[in-house]
């Protein structure tokens, strides 16, 4: 399953298929990015080719996926702070934004329809650690306890 999640170029969702077809797709609108961006995407695409096997291994895996968090991290930080307010920017941001909103509801949905078995109570302990590993998912859980100051409740997890 890592194999196939990270690695294998036949899953064009794989995260070493996703940076092939981010660095092919920034050569094509090479003048349209900064220097920054470029070097970013550029130099991750690189490392990522060299990554070798055992990278992979269950116990070092992790490693892996925390690099390539801190490399998307490196890119958008590049593109939020250097690139030019136009029209580009904005088609951008509004992407960025439905793709999370989009995520977040189908992440949502299977919550609500699958993750849940049906003999375990609404608000037990269960679906308290479900609701926080979905919150944990999307980068919510310290602006949940931020503004409700509360144990986990799905109609104000809806809400934020």
């Amino acid at each position: 399953m890592i194999d196939y999640l990270v690695r294998d170029p036949d899953n064009p969702s794989s995260i070493l298929s996703c940076l092939e077809t981010a660095r092919r797709n920034a050569r094509a609108v090479r003048t349209a990015l900064t220097a920054d961006m470029w070097n970013a995407l550029n130099e991750t695409w690189l490392r990522a080719r060299s990554v070798t096997p055992d990278a992979f291994a269950p116990a070092r895996v992790t490693d892996f996926l925390d690099w390539v968090k801190e490399r998307s991290l490196l890119f958008n930080g590049a593109y939020a702070n250097t690139m030019l307010r136009n029209d580009a920017y904005y088609f951008t941001r509004i992407g960025t934004f439905l793709e999370r909103a989009d995520n977040t509801a189908r992440i949502l949905d299977v919550k609500y329809h699958v993750l849940l078995p049906q003999h375990e109570r609404v608000g037990g302990a269960l679906d308290y650690s479900q609701w926080q590993a979905i919150l944990r998912s999307v980068s919510a859980l310290r602006s949940y306890h931020w503004v409700y100051h509360d144990r986990l409740k799905p109609w104000f997890i809806a809400e934020l």
